[in-house]
């Protein structure tokens, strides 16, 4: 069927089996019961077969090179109803889904192909798909690569989020309330890990996201997320409308506009769409499974090095003041006069344990955040570096093994 030549050196040979079952629902065929007539039909369009030359015998049609065939049987489901069925198998000498692989475009191609010429040309009423082999294997092929990138976004996540927020606040805030109830439906999902801390210390809830979950993370999501009931609690916590209108952004904006660059969205959209022929075991052709592997190919080239920044970048600042967490209404507030005696305490307390280094959010997520809204807790903090009280500046690790990370320093006391 092919007349495009490649190298199958690595690949191997692989029947694939295409079957249709025709009805003349109308009786608007011209050969109503004669299979002769209708095997002479097919084989007088050769542009159906490439124009390749076809031979029929024992009532099996096959193209010169032994490649195809086709064996067409009739039964009667009624004295009106002619049903006939089309039995295609291909061999192809090259299994592999990769554009050059001429053989399989040419038979996917010629699937598609039969079945509009038997409705437009031959006239069946009906016309069913009972059995297609190749998007059996293409599916197959695309099982494992998919899996592979769907997890390796996970891992990207989880990393990305833990260093951003910390280990407290992980990519568990950056989803709506609706996706944090599908987590707590599918929690006995996961047992194997879990249930080995009665504390939840081992978190496992990034593997109880689908596909789409994990797209909407990076592309559609806000961190703290962006309901309605949300955007009030924001709205009511928040200092600085400046804050205010950096916080509601996207994560994709915030966080992750590498993924802009590589159209991350779009890509990921079409493989979710793909992902559902898989799980359903759906139809597909070549083509499609070509641009599908490309766009993963290319996610997967993306995130497996974005993957390596987010453990190797030491460049990063572990808190910012334009982070303004949503937290609950009953949390008290706090002014600068405490604040500063927190950071009093705080300094007494690294002392104590002959730490020269204090972290900036250890102060605020440990020491004080817990019991007072951040909101406050950094208007307070703003409001003492300006008087001169602390100062926040970077600090460096002399050693070059911790990451750069912001640290507080008490310079004087009311």
């Amino acid at each position: 069927m092919t007349n495009l030549k490649h190298n199958n050196t690595n690949n191997r040979s692989q029947k694939y089996n295409f079957e249709i079952l025709c009805y003349d629902t109308n009786n608007s065929t011209s050969f109503n019961d004669d299979v002769d007539c209708f095997y002479n039909s097919l084989l007088a369009n050769s542009k159906l077969f490439n124009n390749e030359k076809l031979k029929k015998a024992n009532n099996i049609i096959t193209s010169n090179d032994q490649k195809l065939s086709i064996k067409i049987s009739l039964t009667k489901d009624s004295p009106q109803i002619y049903n006939f069925t089309l039995s295609c198998e291909y061999q192809s000498s090259n299994d592999s889904f990769d554009s050059s692989n001429a053989e399989l475009k040419n038979f996917s191609d010629f699937r598609k192909n039969i079945c509009k010429y038997l409705v437009e040309n031959i006239k069946f009423g009906k016309v069913f798909i009972a059995r297609d082999d190749l998007s059996r294997f293409a599916l197959a092929a695309a099982y494992g690569k998919f899996y592979t990138l769907e997890n390796t976004l996970r891992s990207y996540i989880v990393k990305s989020f833990n260093k951003i927020y910390g280990a407290n606040k992980s990519f568990f805030d950056s989803i709506d309330s609706e996706m944090q109830e599908k987590i707590h439906k599918r929690g006995k999902r996961e047992d194997i890990f879990s249930s080995l801390s009665s504390e939840g210390s081992i978190n496992t809830k990034i593997f109880l996201l689908d596909t789409d979950d994990l797209g909407n993370i990076i592309y559609k999501y806000s961190y703290g997320n962006l309901k309605l009931e949300d955007i009030i609690k924001k709205i009511n916590s928040y200092e600085s409308l400046a804050a205010l209108k950096e916080d509601v952004k996207v994560n994709i904006d915030k966080h992750f506009n590498s993924f802009k660059e590589v159209n991350f969205q779009e890509k990921w959209q079409k493989i979710k769409d793909f992902r559902n022929k898989i799980a359903h075991n759906s139809l597909t052709d070549f083509d499609e499974t070509i641009k599908i592997f490309d766009d993963i190919s290319s996610l997967m080239s993306f995130l497996s090095e974005e993957n390596k920044k987010v453990l190797e970048n030491k460049d990063y600042i572990d808190i910012e003041r334009e982070i303004y967490d949503s937290t609950p209404s009953d949390y008290r507030r706090i002014d600068k006069l405490d604040v500063l005696k927190k950071v009093k305490e705080y300094h007494q307390w690294c002392a104590s344990k002959n730490w020269t280094f204090m972290s900036l959010k250890n102060f605020v997520y440990n020491w004080l955040a817990e019991n007072y809204e951040l909101s406050s807790i950094w208007f307070g903090l703003e409001e003492l570096e300006k008087e001169g009280y602390i100062k926040i500046e970077i600090w460096k690790d002399p050693e070059g093994v911790y990451p750069d990370q912001k640290s507080i320093q008490l310079i004087k006391e009311f």
